[in-house]
């Protein structure tokens, strides 16, 4: 082994007697490494880049938020148009007409709950949505 400044370095010697010093405790000897273990470390590593696997978490992400979003519009419109009787799309009428009488059927709390759902769904999408904002991918 060498120094900064290019001194070759005698390690032999400390090596010797720090084995010795191990055998006076019946200390084990040290075991030489396995001879695939940079084969084995590289088969561990991820084969893309971290870049490019922070590019697909990325777009994972804006895709499920998408159709969250999507799926939440759909559903407050169809509220909306079964609240004031306006025409609307047959399968989200289909779909949200016993929704909306069951709600009528047991009253305010389940409409509280859905409240409270609907307003935990934006917060989580806010924050995911803060998430996409903060993450820095470089081209």
């Amino acid at each position: 082994m060498r120094t900064r400044t290019n001194h070759i370095l005698d390690e032999e010697p400390d090596d010797r007697a720090f084995r010795q010093r191990l055998a006076v405790f019946d200390e084990p000897a040290p075991l030489d490494p396995p001879s695939d273990l940079v084969v084995r470390t590289t088969r561990r590593l991820p084969t893309e880049t971290p870049h490019t696997l922070m590019r697909q978490e990325r777009t994972r992400i804006l895709v499920r938020i998408t159709l969250a979003v999507l799926i939440f519009a759909a559903a407050t419109f169809g509220v909306w148009a079964l609240l004031i009787e306006a025409p609307a799309p047959l399968a989200i009428q289909l779909i949200l007409k016993p929704l909306l009488g069951a709600v009528g059927a047991i009253g305010i709390p389940l409409l509280l709950i859905g409240l409270t759902a609907a307003i935990g769904s934006g917060l989580l999408l806010g924050r995911h949505a803060r998430t996409i904002t903060n993450m820095h991918v470089s081209a």
